[in-house]
């Protein structure tokens, strides 16, 4: 079964989180609530605002948050900025295996051409659907989206807050 990588379920996931939020949310946040690495966390929401999926905003009242409007993020959108896509010319099996001559073409392979074709199959799908008809469904059959520990809808969601001013004399983190 083709299955999708951590990495994008963890990219799905905040931006759902950010659909349900409403607000700016700190990384921090979704990662202690969800049981993710704040570490790993950050780096994929780095890319998601790199590739202009969310958007973060440092200071009071920062954090992130979506970039767009949840309808003009589509699961292609996130797909691309987090999973790589193999190039047309790519052997399927990474390294050409001894099997295949030394004038073999990786785009004459069969198992090649059909992966490829599965791959724009699958990026040609994930381009009608919608960041906001994932959490609408979620809403409307009240699933779990983020975790097991936590109800997406309903709960109440950490908003992005400013830092406590710190007492005279008090270092900081």
């Amino acid at each position: 079964m083709l299955k999708p990588t951590k990495t994008f379920i963890y990219a799905l996931k905040a931006v759902v989180y950010m659909i349900a939020a409403g607000q700016p949310v700190l990384i921090r946040d979704i990662a202690e609530q969800e049981g993710i690495s704040f570490a790993y966390l950050a780096k994929i929401v780095r890319r998601l605002v790199l590739g202009g999926v969310l958007k973060s905003k440092r200071g009071v009242g920062g954090g992130i948050a979506l970039a767009k409007p949840p309808e003009e993020i589509t699961l292609a959108d996130v797909w691309e900025i987090i999973t790589p896509s193999s190039a047309k010319g790519d052997c399927f099996f990474g390294e050409f295996p001894e099997w295949c001559g030394p004038d073999q073409k990786a785009e004459d392979c069969p198992v090649g051409k059909m992966w490829h074709r599965l791959e724009d199959q699958l990026r040609e799908w994930m381009s009608q659907v919608n960041a906001k008809e994932i959490a609408d469904y979620f809403n409307r059959h009240g699933k779990r989206v983020i975790s097991s520990r936590s109800e997406f809808y309903g709960r109440t969601l950490v908003p992005a807050q400013s830092p406590k001013p710190r007492k005279k004399g008090q270092k900081g983190r």
